[in-house]
This record gives C-alpha cells, structure tokens and sequence, in this order.
C-alpha cells in the first residue's frame, strides 16, 4: 500500500488521527507493507499507522538543497534501514507507483508479438 499526500498535516489534527488509524486498518487488512513519501504529515500518519499494526513500513524520500527547512533523517520516524532518497521528485513517484505493485486486472493478457518485453491487454470481445 503506497500513502503520498500532505506533509502539512500536524498531528494534533483530525485527519492526522484518521490518516493513522487508516493506515493500521489498512496494513492489518492487507498484511502487505506500508510506502509512502517519508515525509512528516499524512505520509507521517499512514506509517505510524502501519507500525501500531506491526506491519513493515518503508519511506522513499527526497534529498533537500541545503538550508531548506525539511524533517532529516535523524530525526525521521523511519529506521534508517527503511528509508531510500532520491534526488528529483520525478524518481520518487515512479519509486512509489513501482512499490505499489501492478494495477489488480481480470482481463487476460498477451505478449505482443513484436516485442516480448512489453505486455498489452486486450479488450473483452
């Protein structure tokens, strides 16, 4: 389960105590592990969610320049173990997309003929 959202979420806020809450429900649902943003906030909330549930969590940060006013890793919530840093933003949200996991279908799929690397699906007659 990958949670990427608001990093201005503080936590004596009612969406910060849903947001956890949301994530412990979640991870003792699914059993799977917890990615997000590893951020402060929402992403904050769905990890420690996770954590109160036992569940595996995992962080895919952005490094800062220096000088910007960002939560660092000492101070993170995450196991150092637990955390992954990219350097651009767009890497992080291919890394979160890839950490979800392939996009659950019921329609067959086949190889293209051309190009045994790519999958297509095909549509229902």
């Amino acid at each position: 389960m990958v949670y990427y959202g608001s990093a201005r979420l503080k936590a004596d806020s009612p969406h910060f105590v849903m947001s956890r809450e949301l994530g412990r429900l979640v991870s003792t649902l699914l059993g799977s592990p917890t990615w997000t943003g590893g951020g402060p906030g929402m992403m904050e909330a769905a990890s420690l969610g996770a954590m109160d549930a036992g569940k595996a969590v995992g962080g895919i940060r952005i490094e800062r320049e220096a000088g910007t006013k960002v939560r660092s890793a000492a101070q993170s919530y995450l196991k150092p173990e637990c955390q992954v840093f990219c350097k651009f933003l767009s890497p992080r949200k291919v890394a979160l997309v890839d950490a979800a996991g392939p996009a659950p279908t019921h329609r067959p799929r086949a190889r293209h003929p051309k190009s045994p690397r790519c999958t297509l699906i095909r549509s229902a007659p």
